[in-house]
């Protein structure tokens, strides 16, 4: 059998400009079968083991734009804590290293050294949730590492703003750059092009409305989604299942339960990544 409780809450406002929506987010739950898609966000995403695991890191990063499978375990209770942070927000507490991962999950100690550690235990020494939030606000709030230029931060607020509904060449020029400096400036700080984040923005606020709905349709319109197979090719591209099984599987964190079709993932994680095929050229 398979239980599981979710919770979420948000960060204080203090730091609210760091994390990306639902901001702060924990998970109680046992598995027996299969294991957890997790699909590809706009945001990075710091996840600590609340208890330990049966292998890889105890808190680990996941970068933007790749899905990611949490293998099963056997009957086993385990429990999370994940931070949603902004690219701007990854790029202030965890320094460039976040966008040099090269689309792969890293140990958190890579990025934050001792005070990963001193993070785990703090978090596992809690015990209860309301005492483990507001340790999620320090540890934002002592972020010190350089804000990215204000044209990068700017561009990425009119991005969530529009839905990801916004052209690219409209965005670079409200900023006074060309279309290629900002790719280049972009993906230099935050791993990838301000493009792909639109089209993560985008869909993610779709997947979210249709948990809530039960219905794609009326969402992909909404959106901007052109056809079902538009739709389908982005959920292929960024969660690595197709339209029909997620709508069978998706739980309310959007992770979808028993994925298949694994392959290795990163090494030392404890983490596997959906195979896919490699994406489509997205038309400019």
């Amino acid at each position: 059998m398979t239980g599981s409780l979710r919770r979420t809450a948000a960060p204080h406002p203090a730091v609210r400009g760091l994390v990306y929506p639902p901001g702060y987010g924990g998970t109680e739950e046992t598995v027996d079968v299969g294991g957890l898609l997790v699909p590809a966000e706009p945001s990075v995403s710091i996840v600590v083991n609340l208890t330990e695991p049966d292998t890889g890191p105890d808190a680990f990063v996941t970068p933007a734009g790749r899905p990611c499978v949490v293998p099963g375990t056997t009957a086993r209770p385990r429990s999370w804590i994940t931070v949603h942070l902004t690219p701007p927000g990854a790029y202030r507490l965890l320094g460039p290293g976040a966008a040099e991962t090269r689309g792969e999950a890293v140990d958190l100690t890579e990025l934050l050294g001792h005070r990963a550690h001193d993070l785990v235990a703090a978090l596992r020494a809690a015990g209860e949730w309301r005492h483990r939030w507001p340790i999620l606000d320090r540890l934002l709030a002592d972020a010190s590492g350089p804000a990215p230029a204000p044209e990068l931060d700017r561009v990425w607020r009119r991005i969530c703003q529009t839905g990801g509904r916004v052209p690219m060449a409209g965005l670079a020029a409200e900023v006074g750059w060309s279309r290629q400096h900002l790719s280049r400036r972009f993906g230099r700080h935050f791993g990838s092009a301000p493009k792909t984040f639109a089209r993560l923005v985008r869909l993610n606020r779709v997947l979210r409305r249709i948990r809530r709905e039960g219905r794609w349709e009326q969402a992909a319109f909404d959106a901007g989604y052109f056809d079902q197979s538009h739709l389908a090719r982005d959920l292929r591209e960024f969660t690595g299942t197709t339209l029909g099984r997620y709508l069978e599987r998706a739980q309310p964190c959007g992770c979808v339960r028993e994925a298949n079709s694994l392959q290795a993932g990163p090494p030392g994680t404890g983490l596997t990544s959906p195979h896919r095929p490699a994406p489509e050229r997205t038309r400019r």
